[in-house]
């Protein structure tokens, strides 16, 4: 027990050393991360485990953390998932053992993991499983042989008097750890080496624009299976996709077939990439501007960042001068893919309307300049520089084009696009290759392209209080 829970307590300390290195409160990294400050709070203490390892992983990237930093997190945070998901089977076990004897073919339950949906996290102790385990018999109660991970119970040794059992069987605390722990290693040990770089899962928050559909499915064992537990990599144990850590790139592994032989390697979809964007994203988390075709006593207190979407389209308003939208791109199934550039492509410019310009503070700056690409709009062909961030004592370098990425191996760009002349609608594209194909796929606004207009001359407005909205 005291290993296990060791393993928690590294990671909170883990979190806890980052946080205090990036200089940042915890309400300015929560802000960031899209989770309130008691939920980050919880994670830093290890009171709770993020069931998703996006959130970690964004999380290390604000603080700077450097490759070998994000692959000694990933594999705290799985063993601290770990002792997570084998405290909940134990409590699951134990209700089972206090419940009913009478019934022998009791179903599983709805998901294995008890998880805060609301705030993507997970408690770090059990939590109840909705139905309880089928009961072991006596015989194999008093056998003592070690079960593994990938154990299964094939058909034909199970008696007839008593029901097949489900394939995600459970399992000991012992062999989960240490099984879980053997793969971490070998893992990020082969991560290190690897040209890519991508250390971890996509970001699954809910975002306040589009996400192309598509997700993998888990594909249960045959019961002619050899041992080997065949799980999609988009797959969670808590509903959410995808929630693992590093994918080991190796193009020559080879799937086992449900007979126990080969398959043919998993072809790329023919649209092989997935994203989500956020475009609605304050410079520190509070500096924005506005432009509004309304008179200050007919516009709103500024809003909180994260309802800043809602705010700004119920007034019908443009993003003055910048737009920062970051957006999470991953594989839509196990095969690689690879990002080989950023474009950007401007599809109209109108001279900035005559509205009013709103700004979201009155003065903020923080100690984090995050990793971007920069864009000018007003440039006859836009091209985005990449653009290292920087915190008080680090460098923050920006990912570098191309990138590989898959359903576990997310890539996050930050692009900040500025204008002074033009009232631009823009959007982004990525071209991609992937098995001997390549396309390019656009990243936009739900459908609809980004807009950003220049402010210069424009009427500026602050808000006071109590005084409102007051002009420059």
């Amino acid at each position: 027990m005291g290993g296990t829970a060791a393993g928690s307590e590294h990671f909170a300390r883990n979190l806890r050393e980052l946080k205090d290195r990036s200089g940042l409160s915890y309400g300015q990294l929560a802000s960031r991360l899209h989770v309130s400050t008691s939920t980050l709070h919880r994670y830093c203490n290890g009171d709770a485990v993020p069931a998703d390892y996006a959130v970690v992983e964004r999380l290390a990237r604000l603080c700077g953390a450097g490759p070998e930093e994000l692959v000694e997190l990933h594999r705290r945070w799985v063993l601290a998932d770990a002792v997570r998901r084998v405290g909940n089977r134990g409590v699951a076990g134990a209700g089972a053992e206090r419940g009913e004897q009478g019934d022998g073919g009791a179903g599983e339950g709805g998901g294995e993991d008890g998880t805060d949906g609301g705030e993507d996290a997970a408690p770090a102790g059990g939590v109840p499983a909705a139905r309880a385990p089928l009961p072991v018999p006596e015989a194999a109660a008093g056998a003592a042989a070690p079960v593994t991970p990938a154990e299964l119970d094939p058909i034909g040794t199970v008696p007839p008097p008593r029901r097949p059992r489900s394939w995600r069987r459970r399992l000991s605390r012992p062999a989960v750890t240490g099984s879980v722990a053997a793969l971490v290693l070998t893992g990020a040990a082969l991560a290190m080496t690897d040209g890519a770089g991508g250390e971890g899962p996509p970001a699954r928050a809910a975002t306040s624009s589009s996400a192309r559909p598509g997700g993998t499915d888990v594909t249960p064992p045959s019961p002619g299976g050899t041992g080997t537990v065949p799980v999609s990599p988009g797959a969670s144990p808590s509903g959410r996709t995808p929630s693992t850590g590093p994918s080991v790139k190796d193009t020559k592994a080879v799937p086992r077939s449900p007979s126990g032989g080969t398959a043919s390697r998993t072809p790329v979809p023919a649209r092989p990439l997935v994203w989500s964007v956020r475009s609605h994203v304050w410079e520190n988390g509070c500096g924005h501007h506005y432009l509004i075709d309304r008179p200050p006593a007919d516009v709103p207190p500024p809003p909180l960042s994260q309802d800043a979407r809602a705010w700004a389209t119920a007034l019908g308003a443009v993003h003055g001068a910048t737009t920062i939208v970051e957006t999470t791109i991953r594989g839509r199934g196990p095969a690689p893919v690879v990002v080989q550039a950023l474009h950007i492509r401007v599809v109209e410019r109108r001279d900035p309307p005559r509205w009013s310009s709103y700004s979201m503070d009155n003065g903020c700056g923080g100690a984090l300049t995050p990793a971007e690409y920069a864009v000018d709009l007003d440039a006859a062909r836009p091209q985005p520089q990449p653009r290292d961030g920087s915190d008080s004592e680090h460098t923050l370098p920006v990912v570098r084009l191309p990138y590989q990425v898959s359903a576990q191996d997310p890539l996050v760009l930050r692009v900040h696009a500025r204008t002074v002349r033009c009232d631009c609608d823009w959007f982004l594209e990525l071209e991609w290759s992937a098995g001997g194909r390549s396309g390019t796929v656009r990243v936009d606004d739900g459908g609809r392209p980004f807009r950003t207009s220049g402010v210069k001359g424009r009427p500026e407005y602050e808000y006071w209080s109590p005084a409102g909205w007051t002009r420059n």
